[in-house]
């Protein structure tokens, strides 16, 4: 069997999986499902690929953790969700203490940051620990789907991905032998021939044309 996880731009999380099993069973209407899960103002363009697992009956599986989690890392450090470990968030959240970020991500994510504009020095200390925080949950997630499934294609912003760092490293532990294929696909001026940053991004890169989007 075949499943897909679905938690592009931080959703979905993994306390509306009851309301996503009730709407892929037909349960419940779509602007229930749509009130009920906290999507953000995007989750018409990801709408479809939902709709598509509902038809064929493929389970659907929300990775990622509820975003007062995140929020409170990015205040406190990765340490401030240890309490959690022995309460009833403990399922919403990955094996706690989680892993921290690696050196090559951590790298990649202070160049993102700065390339915005943003030289906080505090910001691998924060920022990076809520972003390791959705890395570890969703790898999670795959982790526990792919015990009773042969195979999981999982939607994800593909910083998570990229260079097989984040999410990739933390599944890699909780499966060391597991394989897995990354598929980054970005937008581009020129779809024929990629640049050089472009390279290497992913096992397979997809160009899209910009002007179609």
């Amino acid at each position: 069997m075949k499943a897909i996880l679905v938690s592009p731009l931080s959703f979905y999380d993994r306390e509306c999986q009851t309301v996503l099993d009730e709407y892929l069973a037909d349960l419940i209407p779509l602007d229930t499902f749509l009130s009920d899960s906290r999507p953000p103002g995007n989750h018409a363009d990801y709408q479809p690929l939902l709709d598509l697992c509902k038809a064929d009956h493929l389970p659907v599986i929300a990775a990622n953790c509820p975003r007062r989690y995140t929020r409170m890392v990015s205040k406190g450090g990765r340490d401030c969700l240890n309490p959690l470990a022995s309460t009833s968030a403990r399922p919403l959240l990955p094996p706690l203490p989680y892993e921290g970020a690696s050196q090559k991500y951590k790298e990649n994510f202070i160049e993102i940051m700065r390339a915005m504009g943003n030289s906080n020095p505090s910001v691998p200390t924060t920022m990076l620990d809520a972003q390791s925080l959705w890395d570890a949950t969703m790898a999670d997630s795959i982790h526990q789907g792919l015990a009773s499934l042969d195979r999981v294609v999982h939607v994800t912003g593909y910083f998570h991905i990229q260079y097989r760092l984040g999410l990739v490293e933390h599944l890699a532990r909780l499966r060391p032998n597991t394989e897995m294929l990354t598929i980054v696909m970005l937008p581009a001026e020129d779809t024929r021939e990629m640049s050089e940053e472009q390279k290497n991004i992913a096992d397979l890169v997809v160009l899209t044309d910009i002007e179609t989007l």
